[in-house]
């Protein structure tokens, strides 16, 4: 017994030690994992001179790069294992992901080896990497009061946006990576860096998380109880299988035990109708079909920026200044819209669902502008650098916009307890949408890389986004008319000390 007492008083040490400033700090450590969450996003800056180092065409760098990202997003398993486990188990198993995963793509950098051990070594890095996105959001947000999720879920979202900036800067200037043959030869020696730096914020991370919903219980957190939209009938369905005879009472208990256990300790069925409770909802299809294509939008600007600006410019003109950039956008796109949703929310009424139509309508301008852009740099008549600089930011601070707005509507929705589960749910929808547009892009320009004949191929493939965004824009106002009926109808919220 002494050797198990002295693990969890070591476990417990942050919490004992921090007290009620534990939330805090867990909230800093919360941004400082997000930030390496993202880090795969930094593709855009590394990802084209890794071709060219190792020999590889347009297609095989496109098909490694969508594994990456498919890594991030068909994550139902990552998302059941927070549930079930906690942060704390699934962050370690993503720090030992993220461990093998760069050092794998830095073997590929240092041999250069080929696509399909890129592959290999990307889609390590995407489990790692949504391991560790849901892992340091789904507890720390937990930890305040529903008045408050917007800027939580903004804030932490913004390291994630931010990762990308962080990463593509330290490649450009402490591994050199601002164009040239020189700046390959650093590639495997910023691949193990960031494999190094991952690991090891990610285990600091799962040390010190505070946990409010499953292993804290202290003072930090407070439970939110929901009587959840979109589910009335499935919510009658649940209480009877519990209890034939419930009463109102009844029903308040089944509610608070509903929301204390996570969905693996109850039985398989009970989660199959837990997800058809949730399937069944006309507000998750409209938020899923809108991530489809916004996100799946921002995804195409994330892995092909750099085939388009190859094959526009015939070289990388600015690629990392534009991830930078892009990341930037994310930033501020996610601290923006987290408080001005809280804002909106309390003071007008307005669902947060309206910012789903906001992001997608900065998508489609950014998506327009990047499309036309001229071949020359930004001392050029028609700007042409300037444009797409111009057209990474605003990518960035639309799918900030969108980021912040869709995880805060999942966890109130359809429930806190559940929300890595529905996280991944989710991110299904932006693994479709990253794969059905990459995988356009990559049909529509042959796979091939830069050069004049691909040129109207690549505008083609970005004003296609474009208009697709634009439609998105639609999805979001019915969206936005749904929870607005959904709250006059069945949303509830009770803050539990």
């Amino acid at each position: 017994m002494a050797p198990s007492s002295g693990v969890a008083a070591f476990l417990a040490w942050p919490s004992t030690f921090l007290g009620p400033r534990h939330r805090w700090v867990s909230l800093v450590l919360g941004v400082a994992m997000q930030l390496c969450a993202g880090a795969l996003y930094s593709v855009t800056a590394w990802g084209v001179p890794l071709r060219d180092r190792c020999g590889w065409n347009d297609g095989e760098l496109t098909l490694a790069e969508t594994v990456g990202t498919l890594g991030i997003y068909l994550a139902l398993h990552n998302g059941l294992a927070v549930d079930k486990h906690g942060a704390r188990v699934v962050v370690v198993a993503a720090s030992a992901a993220l461990f093998v995963g760069w050092h794998l793509l830095a073997s590929v950098a240092r041999e250069r080896g080929s696509a399909w051990k890129a592959t290999l070594a990307l889609y390590l890095i995407g489990q790692g990497c949504i391991s560790t996105f849901m892992g340091s959001l789904a507890p720390n947000v937990s930890n305040f009061d529903e008045r408050d999720q917007g800027k939580a879920h903004g804030v932490l979202l913004a390291g994630f946006g931010g990762s990308a900036a962080l990463f593509a800067t330290a490649y450009r200037n402490a591994f050199g990576g601002g164009g040239g043959e020189e700046d390959e030869d650093d590639l495997p020696g910023f691949f193990a860096a960031a494999g190094w730096a991952t690991a090891t914020v990610t285990l600091l991370g799962a040390y010190a998380c505070k946990d409010g919903t499953k292993r804290d219980g202290g003072d930090g957190g407070n439970d939110v109880r929901e009587v959840e939209i979109g589910a009335t009938d499935a919510r009658e369905d649940e209480v009877a299988v519990d209890d034939d005879d419930d009463a109102d009472d009844d029903d308040d208990d089944a509610i608070a035990a509903e929301t204390s256990d996570g969905p693996l300790r109850a039985s398989s069925l009970a989660l199959l109708e837990r997800f058809r409770d949730v399937l069944s909802s006309r507000l998750f299809w409209l938020v899923y079909a809108h991530l489809v294509v916004t996100l799946g939008v921002a995804l195409l600007w994330v892995n092909q920026a750099g085939s388009f600006v190859d094959a526009v410019v015939g070289g990388d003109d600015g690629l990392a200044t534009m991830t930078v950039l892009f990341s930037l956008g994310n930033v501020f796109g996610r601290i923006g819209a987290g408080a001005a949703s809280d804002a909106a929310e309390r003071a007008w009424r307005v669902p947060r669902a309206a910012f789903l139509s906001v992001g997608a309508g900065t998508m489609a301008a950014a998506c327009a502008v990047f499309a036309s852009s001229s071949a020359g740099g930004g001392g050029d008549g028609g700007g042409g650098r300037t444009a797409r600089y111009l057209a990474a930011l605003g990518v960035g601070l639309a799918e900030g916009c969108v980021m912040a707005a869709w995880t805060a509507i999942a966890r109130r929705a359809f429930g806190a307890n559940r929300f890595g589960a529905l996280i991944a749910m989710y991110n299904s929808a932006i693994a479709i949408g990253s794969a059905s547009f990459n995988g356009v892009a990559s049909a529509a320009t042959g796979g091939g890389g830069g050069g004049g004949g691909g040129v109207g191929a690549w505008r083609a493939v970005f004003w296609a986004a474009a208009v697709a965004s634009a439609g998105a824009v639609f999805v979001g106002a019915v969206a936005t008319r749904e929870m607005r009926r959904l709250a006059e109808t069945s949303f509830e919220y009770v803050s539990v000390k």
